[in-house]
C-alpha cells in the first residue's frame, strides 16, 4: 500500500481536528474542577487564567518553586509542573515520587480518551462490548478509546494529555496554538517526557515507570 501526499494531508488534518477537539473539551472542564479559583475561571474565556489567576499559577508553577513564596521563576520545557504530582507536592530528595499522579491529570485523560462521566469514577470504564448492559439502559456512543483499540494506557498518550492541560491549553491564558510561547517548547515539553518515560536507565527506573503504569492501569 502506497501512501500519498494526499492521504499524508488528510491524516494531518484529522490530527489536527481532534487535538483541537481535545483542547476546547479540556477548556471547559478545568473550570469546573477548579473550584476554588479566585478570580472565577469563565469557560469559554482564557485570559483570566495562567499567571493571572493563583489556582491555574499554582499548578503550572515548576515543581522548584513555591507559587505563594517565589518572586521570579522560569518556566519552560525542562521542569516539570505542578499539576503532574500526587497532591501538588514535590520531594526534591525524591523527585520522582508522586510524579505523574495528579489528580487534575487523571482527569483530563479520562476526559479525553473515555468520557466526561467517567471523570469521577473510581472504577474503570468498561470497555465497549464487554459486560451486558441493564435493562433500559441507553446504548452509549463509543468512546475515543474504545474506537482506538487501546487496552492500556499507554505512555504517549499520557504525555499528550499532559501538554493539552499545560502553559498553553487548559491552565493558559493563551488563546491559540504556538508552539513556542515565551520561554515554553512545547515540543521539547513533549520529548521531555516521553524521555523520561521510555529512558530508562537502569532496574530501579525501569522498575517505578513499570510501578507507574500499573498504578495507570489498575
Amino acid at each position: 500500500m502506497t501512501i500519498t501526499d494526499h492521504d499524508v494531508l488528510q491524516l494531518t488534518e484529522g490530527a489536527d481536528a481532534a487535538c483541537a477537539d481535545d483542547a476546547c473539551h479540556l477548556k471547559l472542564a478545568v473550570v469546573t474542577w477548579l473550584t476554588d479559583a479566585n478570580p472565577r475561571l469563565i469557560a469559554h474565556d482564557k485570559t483570566g487564567r495562567g499567571l493571572y489567576n493563583d489556582a491555574t499559577a499554582r499548578l503550572i508553577c515548576p515543581v522548584e518553586f513555591d507559587w505563594d513564596k517565589a518572586e521570579y521563576f522560569l518556566i519552560t520545557a525542562h521542569s516539570w509542573p505542578r499539576f503532574l504530582y500526587k497532591d501538588g507536592r514535590y520531594d526534591p530528595a525524591n523527585p520522582a515520587e508522586g510524579s505523574f499522579q495528579g489528580i487534575l491529570l487523571v482527569k483530563a485523560v479520562k476526559l479525553t480518551f473515555t468520557s466526561l462521566s467517567s471523570v469521577d469514577e473510581e472504577d474503570p470504564v468498561v470497555p465497549p462490548g464487554q459486560g451486558k448492559r441493564r435493562r433500559g439502559e441507553r446504548r452509549m456512543r463509543m468512546h475515543i478509546a474504545g474506537l482506538l483499540g487501546m487496552k492500556k494506557v499507554a505512555t504517549r498518550a499520557i504525555t499528550y494529555v499532559a501538554v493539552q492541560v499545560s502553559l498553553q491549553f487548559a491552565l493558559s491564558s493563551c488563546g491559540s496554538w504556538r508552539l513556542v510561547d515565551g520561554l515554553f517548547n512545547h515540543m521539547k515539553f513533549y520529548d521531555n517526557i516521553v524521555s523520561w518515560f521510555e529512558d530508562t536507565r537502569d532496574v530501579k527506573e525501569k522498575k517505578f515507570v513499570d510501578e507507574l503504569l500499573w498504578w495507570w492501569n489498575k
